[in-house]
C-alpha cells in the first residue's frame, strides 16, 4: 500500500480525494455517459491535480497555475451539475458528495489564491488604521454636548 504523502498541502490531498471518488462514480454511471460526460469529469478532476501540484513544486509559476486550477474547478463544478441533470449519478446524494469535496477545495483553492496574491513588493499593508485622538467638531465634544 502506498503512504500517504505528509509533504504536500492540504488543497492537493484533496484534490486527490475528490479525484478518487470521481473516478468511483464514473464507474457507476450508465454506458451512455461513462464515456462522455464521466471521460470529462475525469479529465477536469485529473487536470486540477496536477495544476494544483505544479503550482505547489514552481515556485515562479505558483500564482498562475493556481488561478488555472481553479478556472478548472469552476468548470468541473459545472460538469457534475450536467452529470446530475442527465441523470448520470447514480443517486442524488452521490452528485452532492462528490460537488461538496470539489466546493471544499475550491475553497481551500481561493484560500491559497489569496495568500498569494497578497505576497510580495506591491502587498497591502497590513497596519490597521486608527481613530484620531480629537473629535472633528466643537459640537461632538462632551463639553458641547450639554448645550
Amino acid at each position: 500500500m502506498l503512504a500517504e504523502r505528509t509533504d504536500l498541502p492540504d488543497v492537493v490531498k484533496a484534490a486527490q480525494r475528490m479525484l478518487a471518488e470521481i473516478q468511483l462514480a464514473v464507474r457507476q454511471f450508465p454506458r451512455m455517459h461513462r464515456y462522455d460526460i464521466g471521460a470529462r469529469l475525469l479529465d477536469s478532476a485529473e487536470q486540477i491535480c496536477v495544476q494544483l501540484l505544479q503550482s505547489w513544486h514552481q515556485r515562479h509559476r505558483r500564482l498562475t497555475v493556481a488561478q488555472a486550477a481553479s478556472d478548472e474547478l469552476d468548470q468541473l463544478k459545472v460538469r457534475i451539475q450536467l452529470g446530475h441533470d442527465v441523470q448520470a449519478w447514480r443517486s442524488y446524494a452521490q452528485a452532492q458528495h462528490v460537488y461538496r469535496l470539489a466546493t471544499e477545495v475550491g475553497q481551500q483553492c481561493g484560500g491559497w489564491l489569496l495568500e498569494l496574491r497578497n505576497k510580495g513588493q506591491n502587498a497591502p499593508a497590513s497596519r490597521r488604521t486608527q481613530r484620531a485622538p480629537t473629535l472633528s467638531s466643537p459640537v461632538a465634544s462632551p463639553a458641547g454636548a450639554n448645550l
